[in-house]
């Protein structure tokens, strides 16, 4: 770093996301330690540190881009297919949602094609939703009702296609362990509250106003207040 007074020491910050930024060893930024965000100089940085960043699109993609299925995929004869301009190529508000739908109630069988959505009866906003969202690509959804099944009356919403694996895929969508998120949501910061409100459909909402949203993973708990 060059200054009047000369060259200055200087230190490279990049995140596991793939940000960086170079700044002087006492430049401050702001951080989240320990559960606390407290400013830290780029110096004392750690790799336990989670660097918060202007959410602005001054610094960053506002939404990622999606990579679209190959047009010259060839898919089993009775594979269900539409055509791929179908597929959105931003990670769209809607897309968020189903994400964070999918990532709270759903299950992803990449290897089986499949992608099934378990919501209760008392969420058919949500149910509707996720319904839409794949009619509105010109996929067939598949419904059934499940009360009586021992688990509680609930609709599991089932979507079965090769293609829509594959665009899944990649993307990077791939439900693997529970706290980590696809990549292009930390690249999408205007759709995290998107996200956030599929994650939620059973969330409850307390007196004071605020949300109250259980997981049985704690790991998970920590990322979705990170994020």
């Amino acid at each position: 770093t060059s200054s009047d007074s000369g060259e200055l020491p200087s230190v490279r910050v990049e995140t596991e996301h793939g940000y960086e930024l170079t700044a002087t060893p006492n430049h401050e930024l702001l951080v989240l330690r320990g559960g606390e965000l407290e400013f830290v100089e780029a110096g004392e940085l750690d790799n336990t540190d989670t660097l918060v960043l202007d959410q602005s699109d001054k610094t960053m993609p506002v939404v990622a881009d999606l990579e679209l299925p190959d047009e010259q995929e060839a898919y089993h004869h009775n594979a269900q297919t539409i055509p791929v301009e179908n597929y959105p190529d931003k990670l769209t508000p809607d897309v968020a949602w189903m994400l964070g739908a999918l990532w709270g109630d759903g299950t992803l069988r990449l290897d089986e094609n499949e992608i099934v959505f378990s919501l209760g009866h008392d969420e058919q906003v949500a149910i509707d939703r996720v319904v839409e969202f794949f009619a509105d690509l010109g996929l067939d959804v598949s419904t059934y009702d499940r009360s009586g099944s021992g688990k509680g009356d609930y609709t599991r919403i089932q979507v079965r296609s090769a293609q829509l694996a594959d665009w899944f895929d990649r993307n990077g969508f791939t439900k693997g362990a529970l706290d980590e998120l696809p990549e292009a949501l930390y690249q999408s910061p205007e759709v995290f509250t998107d996200f956030l409100g599929g994650l939620t459909v059973d969330a409850t909402l307390t007196e004071s106003g605020s949300i109250s949203y259980s997981t049985a993973d704690e790991s998970f708990a920590k990322t979705v207040q990170d994020v």
